[in-house]
């Protein structure tokens, strides 16, 4: 008896056996982010839920243009940034030194490695500008845009000296932005 062949292919799925994960997946059918007023601005992800045998990993299309990816951080996975098309500039706060590493990626096959938990942002450069995220884990990310809005103007003001008006000023854009959190700036205005 001969073995037969299954070609598993979007969007047409052919029958599987049972228990036969579908390997084919289509990344932009999981919308992790669209920008309110740039519908080409985005963040699709493949974690486990729609791959579960990718135990412990997930990678993620990001198509910034020429946008910047807010600073944050990822408490709980590394990851690794592929440049596709474009361009764009991976900045990397290194808690060892209290300095910024700058990573250009200005040619498909760049990469930037970050490392679990450690602040980040990237800057596209170019209006096509495509990367595709690795991470070893599926992703949690702390915003900054949440950090300033959840944590009280006084809590600034009594660890860092921050007048505490002045700082209700610096974040009334985030306070008026109806997207929270931003994920990618400039934020969207109510």
């Amino acid at each position: 008896m001969a073995n037969k062949t299954v070609v598993n292919s979007l969007p047409d799925i052919p029958e599987l056996g049972k228990g036969t994960p579908n390997f084919c997946n289509f990344i932009k059918d999981n919308v992790v982010f669209q920008k309110a007023n740039d519908p080409n601005t985005a963040i699709f992800s493949i974690e486990n839920t729609q791959q579960p045998s990718m135990v412990g990993g997930a990678v993620a299309l990001f198509q910034l243009g020429d946008g910047i990816r807010e600073p944050h951080w990822h408490p709980n996975a590394w990851q690794l940034t592929y440049l596709l098309q474009g361009k764009a500039e991976t900045s990397i706060l290194d808690p060892t030194t209290n300095r910024v590493v700058k990573c250009m990626l200005d040619k498909p096959g760049m990469t930037a490695f970050v490392n679990m938990g450690w602040l980040h942002w990237t800057n596209g450069l170019e209006k096509d500008t495509q990367l595709l995220l690795f991470f070893n884990n599926t992703f949690q990310t702390q915003n900054a845009s949440t950090l300033y809005l959840n944590v009280d103007a006084s809590v600034w003001n009594e660890s860092l000296d921050f007048d505490p008006n002045v700082y209700n000023t610096l974040i009334q854009p985030l306070v008026n932005s109806k997207q929270i959190p931003v994920v990618i700036g400039p934020p969207v205005p109510c």
